[in-house]
Formats: C-alpha cells, sequence, structure tokens
C-alpha cells in the first residue's frame, strides 16, 4: 500500500526516413505515501536507422526530504550508459550526481 509502480511504452515510426524508436521505462515510488518518497527508475531507448541500432539506458535513484519550515534536502544520482552505436563524442557511461541543502534563517 505504501509503494507505486509504474510503467510506459511507446513506438515511434518515421516511414520517410524509415527510423524506428522504442521507449520503455518503469518507475518504483518506495514510502510513496510518505512525504519524503524514494524514487527509482529505468527506462530504455531502442533506435533503428536502415539496420543501424542504438541501445540507451537511463536508471536513476532519488530521494527529496520534506520541506522544513527552515530547511530543504535532495539527493539524485543517474547514469545514462549507451550499447551498440554511439557518436563519437559521447561517453559510453554518463553518470549525473544531485545534492541540493538549503537553509534559511
Amino acid at each position: 500500500a505504501n509503494t507505486r509502480f509504474g510503467m510506459s511504452w511507446e513506438e515511434r515510426i518515421n516511414e520517410q526516413s524509415r527510423q524506428m524508436t522504442r521507449l520503455a521505462s518503469v518507475s518504483l515510488a518506495l514510502n510513496a505515501n510518505s512525504p519524503s518518497p524514494l524514487r527509482l527508475t529505468y527506462g530504455m531507448e531502442l533506435g533503428d536507422l536502415q539496420g543501424n541500432r542504438k541501445t540507451m539506458h537511463r536508471y536513476s535513484i532519488e530521494f527529496t526530504q520534506r520541506p522544513g519550515p527552515n530547511q530543504l534536502f535532495s539527493l539524485s544520482a543517474g547514469n545514462v550508459s549507451w550499447q551498440r552505436l554511439r557518436d563519437q563524442n559521447i561517453r559510453k557511461d554518463n553518470w549525473t550526481f544531485r545534492m541540493e541543502y538549503q537553509l534559511r534563517f
């Protein structure tokens, strides 16, 4: 009762360029009824352009504490990683970390 689960699926087809993209994602919120839930997400994108396939995976974890009268705290980490074909200027793994703390007085 304190957990929420969500899924999505999308398929895009461009008949002129013969490009197809499939997007899928799953999300899970733990302690969803509390003011400070923990969120986990995973997403995958599959692209096919004239036989060349690209696969991208995205996953993240996020915690946002319920704001108090004088403070705010948020923490998140995520990664975007590529499989198979990718552009030369894009790294295989791309990590993102974020911490936000605010104290009001």
